[in-house]
């Protein structure tokens, strides 16, 4: 699957989350960052002052149920980063309206799908081009290309609050601050020294990890 783009996607994502921002069409938040490291594994933790406050003039409930608003649907275009395949588009790129971390964007099915259900080959593989394609072009001089995580919470006990499917990316390098020296991602912990998980030769762990994982290399 290709994206179609007529520009690096990360120089894009920038260019409209600059806009989206100054133009007041998402709300970013500045975070507190502690590194906490337990079992020898560093970890981040953000606390964000802003989602302390909560509104006192809360309106009353409406009698009548109202669907849920689905920003998916049919998403704005200040927050629209592009549609694709652009022959026949399946996925959306779109900017989180809330971040906390610049250049925070989703990638979300066009037609409306569950998120409790499992990924398919094409979102797979959307996700995929996404982390390949988000280095090139890349003009910096630094010591390594930029880098994307993504990650997919598939219900509301992993925290989405969207029940529309979405898969979330975040720029490995915005999440690196002076004070998280030292810190990496996971991934690149159990890519340097995962184990066979015990009972299965194909997926992979940390054996110090404190919580249940599963790694699985895609070629």
């Amino acid at each position: 699957m290709q994206l179609g783009l007529s520009e690096s996607l990360s120089a894009l994502v920038a260019r409209r989350f600059i806009a989206a921002k100054e133009g007041g069409d998402l709300v970013f938040s500045h975070t507190h960052l502690s590194l906490i490291t337990a079992a020898g594994i560093p970890y981040q933790l953000r606390y964000c002052p802003a989602l302390a406050k909560k509104p006192s003039n809360l309106k009353p409930e409406p009698t009548l149920p109202r669907p849920k608003f689905d920003p998916f649907e049919n998403p704005s275009p200040e927050l629209l980063i592009a549609h694709f395949p652009p022959e026949n588009p399946s996925h959306a790129l779109v900017l989180n309206k809330f971040p906390v971390i610049p250049n925070h964007f989703i990638l979300s099915t066009k037609e409306w799908k569950a998120q409790t259900d499992l990924l398919e080959k094409a979102d797979l593989e959307a996700t995929y081009e996404c982390l390949r394609t988000w280095g090139q072009d890349d003009n910096t001089t630094g010591p390594a290309p930029r880098r994307l995580f993504a990650f997919f919470n598939s219900g509301e006990d992993s925290g989405a609050s969207q029940p529309h499917r979405h898969i979330q990316f975040l720029p490995v390098e915005a999440m690196r601050q002076p004070e998280t020296e030292g810190w990496h991602p996971l991934i690149d912990l159990i890519t340097a020294h995962a184990q066979s998980h015990p009972g299965s030769s194909t997926f992979q762990h940390l054996p110090h990890l404190p919580f249940a994982h599963f790694a699985l290399p895609l070629p």
